[in-house]
């Protein structure tokens, strides 16, 4: 059984505040949610920081990897924040950031 499957609420809700509180900001906009893509291979802690942030009135879409975020990206699929996890398999966090800011990207993203 893998780690992460045994990890108690209070241990995914401390390891999911860094990202609640890095996207904290974003939800200041009053009347809109706040569109938010979630890019974490971990599917339990995915999951569970998705309805963490829905629970705060983000409306999250989550992806297991880059290659899923960029085919979305090309799909139209809209999002104010992107949140990247370092250590993706195949396409990384770290190899997406040039991807999201190449000229002729079809994002707007700054990292």
């Amino acid at each position: 059984m893998p780690a992460s499957m045994n990890m108690s609420h209070s241990a995914i809700d401390e390891a999911a505040g860094p990202l609640l509180q890095s996207v904290g900001r974003a939800a200041e906009t009053p009347n809109r949610l706040t569109r938010l893509a979630l890019v974490e291979d971990d599917d339990h802690f995915r999951e569970a920081a998705i309805l963490e942030l829905e629970d705060l009135g983000f409306d999250v879409k989550g992806y297991a990897d880059g290659d899923a975020l960029l085919t979305a990206l090309a799909d139209g699929i809209e999002a104010d924040v992107i949140v990247l996890d370092w250590n993706l398999p195949g396409l990384s966090g770290i190899d997406l950031i040039p991807r999201l800011r190449a000229p002729g990207s079809s994002s707007r993203w700054c990292c």
